[in-house]
């Protein structure tokens, strides 16, 4: 059984996660922030506070220990960030001037493959587990693309006559409009008609496409309607993420 501490952390930690969805913030960066701030609370549990202490000296305390078990810059100013929306967003605590011992950048010389190493990466990449993962690979070095924004494209996103591609509230929530070039376009179009047709498959069991936001509701024939099939589907319906009931979904960067 939890203990009482438990509780509140896991009540705290979904509280932060509505909050996070509220702003819209991609999954990724929902995972980040929970993870951060889990062990932000554990941190303070494991810690004997003078009575009163301040809000700003508890996360300058955190962000110190962080800094002298010698993580990076940035795994600190991550941190930080996490901690900071968590007390502006679910504590409505402003916190300002916060003073740390700071992890310090180093300078590294910029490095990149060379145009033959590249070469030789993306023509290693094989399909695996049944999913077009060259495909995937392919499309993120041709059209520069993340890994959640590759994933996540639907096919109302692609336009193969006009060689377009729009990505649909990408980094800091924008859309932007890509050029498709030629050397992918024969592997995506035989990926659209897999999408079709697992698209099919779903709508003949009565299974909807997970929409953004509360389209769903909005428009209730549009989980069912092709444009809004993802590109890359998981190969099987999952649990909807708000819970309700079964739905299609798109493959997953991770185990």
């Amino acid at each position: 059984m939890k203990t009482t501490l438990e509780q509140k952390k896991a009540l705290e930690i979904q509280r932060l996660r509505d909050a996070i969805r509220a702003k819209g913030y991609s999954d990724s960066t929902n995972d980040s922030y929970c993870r951060y701030v889990g062990k932000f609370m554990d941190f303070l549990c494991s810690s004997s506070w003078p009575v009163g202490l301040a809000s700003k000296d508890k996360v300058q305390e955190f962000l110190t220990a962080e800094a002298r078990r010698k993580v990076s810059a940035s795994t600190q100013n991550a941190a930080m960030a996490a901690v900071i929306f968590y007390y502006e967003n679910v504590r409505k605590e402003k916190i300002e001037g916060v003073d740390s011992l700071r992890a310090k950048t180093g300078e590294r010389v910029r490095q990149a493959p060379s145009r033959e190493d590249t070469r030789k990466v993306l023509m290693a990449v094989r399909d695996s587990g049944g999913y077009p993962t060259r495909l995937i690979c392919h499309l993120m070095y041709a059209c520069g693309l993340r890994i959640g924004e590759t994933l996540k494209l639907r096919l109302k996103d692609i336009d193969v006559e006009a060689r377009k591609l729009t990505i649909v509230e990408g980094k800091g929530k924008k859309d932007r409009f890509i050029n498709l070039p030629g050397i992918v376009i024969p592997a995506l179009v035989l990926q659209i008609q897999a999408a079709e047709a697992f698209a099919a498959k779903l709508r003949a069991a009565g299974i909807p496409w997970k929409l953004p936001h509360l389209l769903a509701r909005k428009f209730p024939a549009a989980p069912f309607q092709r444009r809004w099939a993802f590109l890359f589907p998981l190969d099987h319906a999952c649990a909807d993420p708000d819970g309700l009931g079964r739905v299609g979904w798109h493959c997953q960067d991770g185990p």
